[in-house]
């Protein structure tokens, strides 16, 4: 029950603008111990919750990418004429890349790991959110993404791996701020999520099957039911304008977690 009741827990962070595995880490210090995550499982449930609930734009990317596909097949594909989700098909996957990179060099340094710095990445990803939601005037089209946003876009969800750094909040917050309308880049956000979900999990699906068939299902159902939540969570601030719920929330956790790593 506790796999199952963590795992929602998880699902729900990775998909709301908080960071899922830096709020995991803050935990497993409050507690004294290591929660089990179950290796890449509770991944796998995310990525198939947030499938349910952000179905549509998923489905008008992938269409997109398609459609743009079979169109350079006949030569008759100009990008300057591409549709709305082509260009956001292309991009999500674009910016999903250098999450591998990303990946390795983590992997390998072991960067980010101090309840400090954790604290650190949530108050920035939070203030990310609030700048580009306050500050920039939000009017212009997904069609007219550049290579140049992708290419920022790119580089901040390489580096929102870090512990503390949440995805969603940092490409909500960048997109926000490059001044796009906030449903197409809200759209936006919940299609990049879903690739990044992906590599996070065939880059640890080794430990989904050390973790046990059953324990490892169960972890899986229960962050496909955060996950859900989660995105449900996330659409009905967006619809009553009320992401300012999330920025604080945020920024609350990110100073308790650093005043908690200086007095522990």
């Amino acid at each position: 029950m506790f796999t199952f009741l963590y795992s929602i827990f998880l699902g729900f962070f990775e998909v709301f603008p908080l960071s899922a595995q830096g709020l995991d880490t803050v935990l497993s210090a409050l507690l004294g111990e290591k929660i089990p995550a179950l290796g890449s499982s509770w991944i796998f449930g995310t990525l198939l919750g947030s499938l349910l609930v952000f179905y549509k734009p998923a489905l008008q990317a992938v269409k997109g990418f398609g459609t743009m596909a079979a169109a350079i097949a006949r030569g008759t594909f100009k990008w300057r004429k591409a549709s709305g989700a082509q260009i956001m098909g292309v991009y999500a996957l674009l910016c999903a890349l250098p999450l591998l990179v990303m990946l390795f060099v983590l992997q390998e340094l072991g960067l980010g790991s101090g309840l400090a710095f954790i604290g650190l990445m949530l108050f920035v990803s939070a203030a990310l959110t609030f700048i580009g939601d306050h500050t920039v005037c939000r009017n212009t089209p997904m069609t007219d993404m550049t290579a140049g946003h992708c290419i920022k876009l790119a580089l901040f969800q390489a580096v929102s791996l870090l512990p503390g750094l949440s995805r969603t909040g940092v490409t909500l917050g960048m997109g926000l701020n490059m001044g796009f309308k906030r449903q197409d880049i809200f759209d936006f956000a919940a299609v990049l999520t879903l690739p990044a979900l992906l590599v996070l999990a065939l880059w640890n699906v080794s430990s989904f099957a050390a973790a046990g068939w059953s324990a490892a299902l169960l972890s899986m159902a229960g962050a496909a039911v955060g996950a859900v939540l989660g995105g449900l969570a996330l659409k009905g601030l967006f619809k009553k304008d009320l992401l300012n719920v999330a920025v604080v929330c945020g920024a609350l956790a990110g100073i308790a977690t650093i005043i908690y790593s200086f007095v522990r």
